[in-house]
C-alpha cells in the first residue's frame, strides 16, 4: 500500500489539535481538505497509484501461468493489455499456436492485426528469442503464408540462417503453389543439416510432383 502525506509547514496543524484529528472523521475531513488544496497531486496519485499498475499486470500474468492451459481469449486479452509486448507473446506462443486453429474469427483477426505491433515492440537484446520466427509460425498456422514468409525472411536477416527456418519457408511456398521455390528452400534446409529428415522427405515429394507435372 502507498500513502501520501502533505505537510504544509509549522502552522499546518494547530497546537491544540488532539489525536482525534488523525482518526476517524477527523482524518477524513483533513484528507478532504488536502485534496481540495492539491488537486493536481490528487490526480497524479489516482492515475499512477490507485489505477492498474505494472505490479498488477505482473500478478495477472502470474495467475495465467499457474493455469495448466490458459484460454486463448485470456491470453489475447493479456497481450492487448501489454500493448502487444513481444515478451508476453513469446511466453504464450505455444498456447497460441495450439489453440488458434479452433478459435473464433474475431480472436484470430485480432491476433493477425496485432502481430506487426509485437514485432515493432521487439528490441533485439536476446538472440535466443527469435520473435520474427515465432510470428512466422503463427501466420503459417492461420494459413497466411505470404505473411509467414515475410517474417521468416526477417528471422534469417536478424538472427541468422537456420535449417528449420528454410524448411518452413519451403512449406509456405508449397502452400502457395510455388513448387520450384519450395524445392529450393527444402534443399537449402537439407544442405544446412544433412540429417534433417523432414526436408529430405519434402524434397522427394516435391521433386516427384514437379517431374510428373502435377
Amino acid at each position: 500500500q502507498v500513502s501520501c502525506f502533505v505537510l504544509l509547514g509549522e502552522n499546518d496543524i494547530p497546537d491544540d489539535a488532539g489525536g482525534d484529528m488523525f482518526l476517524g472523521d477527523g482524518f477524513t475531513s483533513l484528507n478532504r481538505e488536502r485534496k481540495r488544496q492539491f488537486p493536481m497531486l490528487q490526480q497524479a496519485y489516482d492515475e499512477n497509484i490507485n489505477t492498474f499498475s505494472p505490479n498488477d499486470f505482473f500478478v495477472l500474468q502470474g495467475c495465467l501461468k499457474e493455469e495448466a492451459e490458459p484460454s486463448l481469449r485470456s491470453i489475447v486479452s493479456l497481450i492487448k493489455l501489454s500493448e502487444w509486448d513481444s515478451d508476453v507473446f513469446f511466453k504464450y506462443r505455444e498456447s497460441i499456436l495450439s489453440q488458434v486453429p479452433d478459435t473464433t474469427v474475431k480472436i484470430r483477426n485480432d491476433l493477425c492485426r496485432g502481430m506487426p505491433r509485437v514485432w515493432d515492440n521487439y528490441f533485439m537484446l536476446d538472440d535466443s528469442k527469435d520473435i520474427a520466427f515465432e510470428i512466422g509460425r503463427f501466420y503459417y498456422g492461420v494459413h497466411r503464408y505470404s505473411d509467414a514468409l515475410a517474417y521468416y525472411e526477417i528471422s534469417t536477416e536478424t538472427v541468422g540462417q537456420h535449417h528449420v527456418t528454410f524448411h518452413n519457408m519451403g512449406l509456405c511456398h508449397y502452400s502457395l503453389g510455388n513448387r520450384e521455390n519450395a524445392l529450393f528452400y527444402f534443399e537449402l534446409s537439407l544442405e544446412m543439416n544433412k540429417s534433417y529428415e523432414k526436408a529430405l522427405s519434402w524434397i522427394e515429394k516435391v521433386s516427384k510432383e514437379i517431374a510428373s507435372g502435377g
